[in-house]
């Protein structure tokens, strides 16, 4: 959406041999009428490690803040 802004921040990862967690913040503001919060939550990632690369499996969005 025009003027708002998506932030990831502070991401924490545990690797395991196939597998990969990782955990980030979510952060949401209004760039143009104000810097509101629009949302906060945390991402809940799971990776797999492939012949090509690791990639996302899963992605679960746990919203504490939604205006």
């Amino acid at each position: 959406t025009r003027g708002k802004r998506h932030f990831i921040t502070n991401t924490f990862v545990e690797l395991s041999n196939e597998t990969a967690y990782a955990q980030s913040y979510l952060l949401v503001v209004d760039a143009l009428e104000s810097t509101d919060i629009k949302m906060t939550g945390v991402y809940h990632d799971t990776f797999v490690k492939t012949e090509n690369g690791w990639k996302i499996h899963t992605r679960k969005l746990v919203l504490d803040l939604n205006s």
